[in-house]
């Protein structure tokens, strides 16, 4: 290998770990490393490695001064902790799978019995265009009959992301099928709830 390639990497090696050292140990306050910046530092010559972003990982940094570490009976610090992003669950973890069939024009709803804080993870994919409402109703003597909550519309082939109830109820999904034929849609729901429960609507 080329000496002076090698010593070049090398370079760039050590300048990537200080601006990254300075940045995650300088008051780490929520700061995003810029690895554009860092990139732009190193010549195209001798960084022939893609350096991604940061950005796309959507996280932040913890602030130090704010975690309590604990300290063993021989001296050594354990590692921080913070309990803001994890919520317990109560129940068991459930997942299922189910296999939803609609004729033309036909419509659907299915809806996860969960209680306020339970959150699940979600897909459902079709072959075909189906229009979704993705909402949710408390019990009818709390809110009235007509009360409920949407948490996303639209029409495709595939849908995805998760959903912490914000109150008991019921929360899931309106189908109608959009196809000139019959549709068939794959709904996998993973998490914490009670039970899911189909409610035909003449579809």
């Amino acid at each position: 290998m080329n000496s002076s390639l090698l010593g070049y990497g090398t370079l760039a090696a050590v300048v990537i770990g200080v601006v990254v050292g300075v940045v995650l140990f300088k008051g780490a306050d929520e700061t995003i490393v810029e690895w554009d910046s860092v990139s732009e530092s190193v010549s195209a010559s001798t960084a022939e490695v893609a350096v991604g972003t940061l950005e796309d990982l959507n996280f932040r940094l913890m602030d130090y001064d704010k975690l309590e570490a604990s300290v063993d009976d021989f001296g050594r610090p354990g590692p921080g902790a913070s309990g803001e992003n994890i919520v317990r669950a109560d129940k068991p973890l459930k997942t299922e799978t189910l296999t939803i069939a609609l004729p033309l024009d036909g419509m659907i709803e299915y809806k996860a019995i969960m209680t306020a804080g339970d959150s699940v993870v979600y897909q459902w994919q079709s072959a075909s265009n189906i229009y979704y409402d993705f909402h949710a109703h408390q019990p009818s003597e709390v809110q009235g009959a007509g009360f409920f909550t949407r948490y996303a519309e639209g029409e495709g082939k595939v849908d995805r992301g998760t959903i912490v109830a914000p109150y008991t109820g019921q929360h899931g999904w309106y189908f109608l099928n959009l196809s000139d034929g019959p549709a068939e849609i794959k709904l996998t729901v993973s998490g914490y709830y009670d039970e899911i429960v189909r409610l035909d609507l003449g579809g």
